[in-house]
């Protein structure tokens, strides 16, 4: 791994200024997208990059995270000009656009004709469709290697063709915010929220989107309760229709729900109080933060498989050794059991979490990008990134076995409810935040 530029280096450059970047994603919100933004702009911020964080439209409930950090935050109101007014006026060096959507495509166009500055972009969800205008981007970066798997496999592309303006940069972890909690601790957290001391912590914690939400972590609950009564699930960010299912089958006495939690001392308590993360999703995940920070505090954790949608979390969980990947009711309630009652095998598990989060640490995964900066600018750096062609081809051989863990793939009653409502839902949202982006450019 490279140890950064020189000074030396840096002073190629004509000007002999700090790197300027201009780090922007649509708005300041509770996401893993901002997170990402957020703590990437934390460690490049040094005498070699000048970093100001930008968001398209408007801030906030991660603005004063931010502002804490001492960074310069501007709210672009979705005035596309003004943002190709500000590169220009300011002279940055590269735009790193942190998006999930196709309605910041305009911004790029304006940028590639109307600035000098290179385009760098993370694309969340990996979902592109190699338009003229995605063509423009100088550097993409894919959070996992199922998603540049999949974007390889749809335009059948070698490795070495993806390689030439494409990377796989996992979503970092600040161990920083992070503190230990010790037993004491963990037993005040839980009589703090009336949770029997004795009981067993099933944790999970995300959005509250009933899109992010599968349903086979709640509905895992009545089948677990005739093996044992001795458990709690604690729940952050839980949707309306999982409240209603646990107080439809009267599940209140098994469940804690907790509301989203910003500040990182609170979800660090939280983390470090559950023994393991159940988690589950209708659409998957496209790398999983919830599940690498779990891991990183030595949580094992226990996923389903979502092959016809994204699919990162069996890349980041690894089978029967930092957690199990579970498809139905009966293998689900069998793995939270047996990591319940298999104390030796919990241990072994939380080590091989520890181990495999490593991959996730913020410091090494910003080399990386730093380094994708300076090849962009014209300044040479030597490094080996933390995922390399070599791995990405070794995973697109191991992928298929990891399918064979699903046991049972998603319904055809999942696949007709996610094409009927949340595409619909998707497409609805893209459509207005189009709109409002097409009267500014008028």
């Amino acid at each position: 791994m490279g140890k950064g530029i020189s000074m030396a280096q840096l002073n190629q450059r004509k000007d002999k200024k700090a790197v300027k970047i201009l780090q922007l994603t649509s708005i300041l919100g509770i996401g893993c997208t901002e997170k990402t933004m957020q703590i990437f702009s934390k460690y490049l911020k040094n005498d070699e990059f000048n970093v100001i964080i930008g968001c398209v439209f408007e801030g906030g409930v991660r603005d004063d995270l931010i502002l804490n950090e001492r960074f310069e935050i501007i709210h672009f109101k979705g005035d596309l000009n003004r943002i190709c007014h500000f590169v220009k006026e300011n002279q940055v060096d590269i735009v790193h656009i942190h998006r999930s959507n196709d309605y910041i495509l305009p911004l790029i166009e304006m940028l590639s004709s109307k600035t000098a500055c290179k385009i760098v972009e993370t694309n969340v969800f990996g979902k592109i469709t190699n338009n003229s205008i995605e063509k423009k981007v100088d550097m993409r970066i894919f959070v996992s290697k199922f998603c540049a798997m999949r974007f390889l496999k749809k335009y059948n592309l070698s490795i070495n063709e993806f390689w030439e303006k494409n990377r796989v940069i996992y979503n970092p972890l600040d161990l920083e915010v992070y503190h230990e909690i010790d037993e004491k601790k963990k037993m005040g957290f839980k009589e703090s929220l009336s949770i029997n001391k004795n009981h067993f912590l099933i944790g999970r914690f995300g959005r509250p989107d009933s899109y992010k939400f599968g349903e086979i972590c709640i509905k895992m609950i009545p089948h677990l309760i005739k093996k044992t009564m001795n458990f709690t699930y604690l729940i952050v960010g839980c949707p309306p229709e999982i409240k209603n299912y646990i107080n439809k089958n009267k599940l209140s006495e098994y469940v804690v729900i907790l509301d989203n939690i910003i500040d990182d001392s609170e979800l660090s308590t939280f983390i470090n109080s559950i023994d393991i993360l159940a988690h589950s999703s209708l659409i998957g995940e496209s790398f999983g933060c919830t599940i690498a920070e779990a891991m990183s505090q030595g949580k094992p954790v226990i996923v389903n498989s979502t092959p016809y949608f994204d699919n990162a979390q069996i890349e980041l969980v690894d089978h029967n050794k930092n957690g199990y990947v579970a498809n139905n009711l009966e293998v689900y309630v069998n793995a939270v059991y047996d990591l319940m009652e298999n104390r030796s095998k919990l241990e072994t598990f939380k080590i091989d979490a520890i181990k495999k989060s490593r991959m996730f640490y913020a410091p090494r995964l910003t080399e990386d990008l730093r380094q994708i900066y300076y090849e962009l600018i014209d300044l040479e750096a030597s490094y080996t990134p933390v995922i390399d062609k070599y791995d990405l081809e070794s995973f697109f051989e191991e992928y298929d076995k990891r399918l064979k863990l699903s046991y049972n793939r998603n319904t055809l009653r999942d696949q007709v409810h996610f094409k009927t409502n949340y595409l619909k839902k998707k497409y609805i949202g893209f459509t207005s935040i189009s709109k409002k982006l097409l009267c500014h450019l008028k």
